[in-house]
């Protein structure tokens, strides 16, 4: 797809086709299969047009946090620092944010984030799934320009 004479057309979803896969949005298969027939219509005969949906990256969270004093009810600290970080790992879910494919995903940044939230004491273990070799303070960027990391529908928060 990226060569010489090649031209890539991402296609973003309207506010309101998000609601069918808010974490994941796309533009439906008809759309892509249109705009790829207009823009080859009007192209010079030596550019190839590619016209495709975002390549979502998706991350999950593996985390042991100890909850402030007074803070008891697990199950609903639980659901709301999950809720957090949906949110903050794809802030275009409750439009927080416009999607941004130049983001630089940081754990140190993501330690923060969590410390930040009024329940929780501290945080004893935080993995990174699906994404490899992100060490403490690393930045991870995408390997390619079509991709966005979004966040996993779940993710695995346990307490001390």
């Amino acid at each position: 797809e990226f060569e010489a004479g090649a031209v890539t057309i991402m296609l973003l979803p309207g506010k309101d086709e998000m609601a069918l896969n808010p974490l994941r949005p796309e533009v439906d298969g008809r759309t892509v299969a249109e705009a790829q027939s207009y823009l080859e219509s009007i192209a010079p005969p030596f550019v190839t047009i590619h016209v495709i949906n975002p390549d979502y990256v998706p991350i999950k969270i593996e985390c042991t946090v100890k909850l402030r004093e007074g803070f008891n009810d697990k199950i609903y600290y639980d659901a709301l620092l999950n809720e957090q970080l949906i949110r903050y790992l794809s802030p275009w879910v409750n439009g927080e944010k416009d999607m941004d494919f130049s983001s630089i995903f940081n754990k140190s940044t993501l330690i923060e984030f969590m410390d930040s939230q009024y329940f929780i004491d501290y945080i004893e273990t935080l993995t990174i799934i699906n994404v490899k070799d992100l060490e403490d303070g690393s930045d991870l960027m995408p390997s390619n320009p079509t991709q966005l990391f979004t966040s996993e529908t779940e993710h695995t928060i346990q307490f001390v």
